[in-house]
């Protein structure tokens, strides 16, 4: 059984993750055992809910009840997560290991850990002395390359696509799932041949993606969340408050079962509460290009001060 860091958690896993942190701590929030074969025979779920893609077709299925639940991505892997046991029953749908590990890592566990935590964000983070930034948006936005950028010039890097957001003391707290990066491969060169860390990258569809540190990061306070607009032709960076805000947050955060009512309510009463905090709340648009990185990098740091 292998074991590996989670955001502050542990899985223990007969499937070996290696884009995941070997390890373990012994004041984890929660933990996870990830069994590998078929799913028992005596589940038979009701369908709750089904993601379409944009081109209609099924990416993600939800079926199962009670404390028991069957989350599918057709033609790679089904897996039924036993809530009473903490246990994730896995079982390939394809002969791509690659790709199953994928869909669980980016798809499947981030859904199941909304249900221990209400606000698990699409978003990267980054931290550096006391300050932490969070970038949230849809796949494609450029959330990978924005903390890729910071992580370069000296921030440690919390998450690449995936950071639970939590109220503690009055602070909002980030802890990021793992420090890895998925970057095209034009981005992939010029952030290894920065030198950052040696260890292997993994293909990802079209992406590759690499360890970027030797341990789990500690959960940070969050100094600002920054959404990023998708599709922009020109650099803006704007402070927004208010419905829109919300509306953009609860957008970018996992759900496991959106049907779920009171799942929904958890997360709206964690939003309003975030807000409630005076976190800044920041929106900006750039085109991608890659010379606007330090732009933006110094206008958000600039915001910091």
């Amino acid at each position: 059984m292998n074991s590996y860091a989670y955001f502050d958690g542990v899985l223990q896993s007969e499937l070996p993750l290696p884009e995941l942190l070997p390890g373990h701590s012994s004041q984890a929030s929660f933990g996870i055992e990830i069994l590998f074969g078929g799913p028992p025979k005596s589940l038979q779920p009701a369908l709750l809910h089904r993601w379409i893609d944009e081109e209609g077709e099924v990416e993600l299925e939800l079926l199962g009840g009670e404390d028991r639940y069957q989350l599918t991505v057709p033609g790679v892997v089904s897996t039924t997560m036993d809530f009473r046991a903490s246990q994730l029953m896995v079982t390939p749908l394809c002969d791509d290991e690659s790709l199953l590990r994928e869909q669980l890592i980016d798809q499947v566990l981030p859904r199941i850990m909304s249900t221990y935590s209400p606000l698990v964000m699409h978003a990267s983070g980054v931290t550096k002395a006391g300050k932490t930034l969070a970038f949230a948006g849809n796949s494609g936005a450029g959330k990978s390359t924005i903390a890729a950028h910071f992580q370069q010039a000296g921030w440690e890097l919390l998450t690449d696509d995936c950071l639970k957001v939590s109220l503690s003391d009055n602070n909002v707290v980030a802890c990021g799932a793992y420090p890895g990066l998925k970057l095209l491969p034009d981005r992939s060169e010029q952030v290894n041949s920065a030198g950052a860390f040696d260890s292997p990258n993994v293909q990802s569809f079209s992406k590759c993606r690499s360890l970027q540190a030797s341990s789990q990061p500690a959960a940070r306070a969050l100094s600002a969340m920054v959404f990023i607009e998708p599709h922009a032709t020109s650099f803006k960076l704007e402070e927004q408050a208010g419905a829109g805000v919300l509306l953009e947050m609860m957008k970018q955060t996992f759900a496991f079962n959106p049907s779920d009512i009171e799942a929904a309510a958890r997360r709206l009463q964690d939003g309003q509460r975030l807000l409630a905090s005076n976190l800044p709340c920041l929106f900006i648009s750039y085109p991608h290009d890659y010379g606007l990185l330090p732009v933006l990098a110094e206008a958000l740091v600039e915001r910091l001060r």
